[in-house]
């Protein structure tokens, strides 16, 4: 299975089309073509393509609708444990075995009760976890879903992310806070200031256990009970994080914003980088820092592009839709 899957990934890019939808309340664009192929994309792969030549120069496939998929919209990719891919759109769950798609949705799947799936995730238990937009918190276990709602102590059932922690707990990014997830209990959180604040785009939690927080009020750090906001006096301007990834070579936090540009964060300073600096746009949507330590920027709008840090380039090198 995952030999399958591995090999397939390596000979093909994968693209879709026609993939741009809003949710209102945080007014986040999805926007998939090049997000999706850096996900699936094996790391080498990616170091190998050229931004001066044509995509078309590469072998890929397209799956859409056409082939199985519940929609071309697509808002989350996972790869499992097991070796399945599982894809989240606005029409439902697609789960990819390398050759056909498995389609779970609310008509065919009771305890689904939401078809919009914005991130997926695995927990230590082998658990599947679905954070739906509107349908609350869905886990998938021994071939069974079972959904968690507000009436479970979700503070909302609008969940936008989700990740795992060390003990095999979740912490859960909705719109109206964040909850920790163990043991079938949740507890949940409200982010201190503006009840707007709490609405939740991302959630990570670093290697030194400190989860951070981005919403559209900012940015916080959450450690023992205890949260702390950033804002100018740290050096950060206060706006929407849509997205945050760590960086364990440079022990740093890279955080992509809706309108300002890419924020760095290391030993306690942060740096800003807007188009000024190179980069696409200033609307970034993904980041994501590879094995080969090169930092990968999803932008709207703006294409993707890459900025090493391993080897100290400060240069971002851009991929844009002359490309495809």
């Amino acid at each position: 299975m995952q030999v399958q899957l591995k090999t397939l990934l390596r000979r093909s890019l994968v693209q879709q089309h026609g993939a741009c939808r809003r949710l209102d309340l945080c007014k986040r664009w999805v926007y998939l073509p090049l997000l999706l192929c850096m996900w699936l994309c094996d790391a080498t792969l990616l170091l190998a393509l050229d931004p001066q030549k044509s995509f078309s120069q590469y072998a890929h496939e397209v799956w859409q609708r056409e082939q199985g998929l519940p929609s071309n919209a697509i808002l989350s990719i996972f790869q499992a444990s097991d070796g399945y891919i599982w894809i989240g759109t606005f029409d439902g769950i697609a789960r990819f075995d390398g050759v056909s798609f498995t389609i779970f949705h609310s008509a065919n799947t009771p305890e689904l009760k939401s078809n919009g799936v914005w991130s997926i995730r695995e927990s230590a238990d082998g658990s599947l976890w679905f954070a739906t937009n509107g349908g609350g918190l869905t886990q998938f276990k021994d071939g069974r879903f079972k959904t968690y709602t507000v009436e479970d102590g979700l503070p909302s059932n609008v969940i936008h992310h989700i990740c795992s922690d060390r003990a095999g707990g979740l912490w859960i990014g909705t719109r109206n806070g964040i909850a920790h997830y163990e043991n079938g209990k949740i507890i949940a959180y409200q982010l201190p200031g503006d009840v707007q604040q709490n609405a939740v785009n991302h959630v990570l939690l670093d290697r030194e256990g400190t989860l951070w927080v981005g919403s559209v009020g900012g940015l916080w750090s959450f450690k023992d009970g205890v949260f702390k906001q950033f804002n100018e006096s740290d050096g950060f301007s206060p706006g929407s994080i849509w997205t945050i990834t760590e960086d364990t070579i440079n022990h740093s936090l890279w955080l992509g914003t809706g309108d300002r540009g890419l924020f760095r964060y290391q030993n306690g300073r942060f740096t800003l980088y807007t188009t000024a600096d190179g980069l696409p746009h200033n609307r970034v949507l993904s980041v994501l820092v590879d094995a080969q330590g090169i930092l990968w920027i999803g932008t709207y709008n703006g294409g993707v592009c890459r900025f090493h840090l391993k080897s100290g380039k400060g240069d971002f090198e851009s991929f844009s839709k002359k490309m495809v």
